[in-house]
C-alpha cells in the first residue's frame, strides 16, 4: 500500500480548478520563483518549454 498525496490531473485547467482562487498566486509564484521550470517536473502542473530548458551540450 501507498499513499498518492497529489491528484493525477493531465492539463492545466485541472490543476487550476484544484487550486481554485490560489490559482493565480501560484503560478506567479512559479514564474518568480523557478523561471527554468527545474522544480517539481514529476507533478506535471506545468510543461516545461524549450525556452525553459537549459541546453547541455
Amino acid at each position: 500500500d501507498f499513499k498518492t498525496y497529489f491528484p493525477h490531473y493531465r492539463t492545466e485547467a485541472d490543476w487550476a480548478r484544484h487550486f481554485g482562487s490560489k490559482w493565480a498566486r501560484f503560478v506567479d509564484r512559479k514564474a518568480r520563483y523557478d523561471p527554468l521550470a527545474i522544480l517539481a517536473p514529476g507533478q506535471k502542473i506545468f510543461a516545461r518549454t524549450p525556452s525553459s530548458r537549459t541546453d547541455r551540450s
